[in-house]
């Protein structure tokens, strides 16, 4: 039983080493503070963590935050453009949002543009794809 405790503490000291830092849910949860407080700090939480690293081109997000590192990921991109559109969609709600509400849409709305974007450089290889050929694929990342 011990054992089997051990093990699970380990495996979850192991996952929290994240690319994009991750933040003390402590820190963010208050109960004493208004509403447009709270979201401007995890408006400044996203934009340091997440906004930040957007490529300019493309739109997507990269796999490391280092600056040589040009790799992106699907699965990257859609969970910083939902971060992005979720607290857009909380910034709405309230109307004194300082413009914030905009960047934050349009930053998700580049990003899926961009996913998009690199499906449909695919889509040559998703027609040959049918016919089974050894050494053809289509990268999901």
């Amino acid at each position: 039983m011990a054992e089997t405790v051990a093990a699970n503490a380990h495996r979850k000291v192991r996952r929290i080493g994240s690319i994009y830092e991750p933040l003390k849910l402590s820190i963010l949860q208050r109960d004493d503070e208004p509403l447009w407080e709270k979201l401007d700090r995890f408006y400044s939480s996203v934009k340091a963590t997440i906004l930040n690293y957007q490529s300019p081109t493309t739109g997507l997000f990269p796999v490391k935050t280092c600056s040589t590192c040009k790799e992106a990921k699907v699965r990257d991109s859609l969970y910083c453009a939902a971060g992005a559109w979720s607290l857009a969609l909380a910034y709405r709600r309230i109307d004194d949002d300082m413009g914030r509400t905009h960047e934050l849409e349009h930053s998700a709305i580049k990003c899926m543009r961009g996913i998009l974007y690199c499906y449909m450089r695919q889509a040559d290889k998703h027609v040959v794809m049918e016919s089974p050929a050894v050494g053809v694929c289509a990268q999901a990342d």
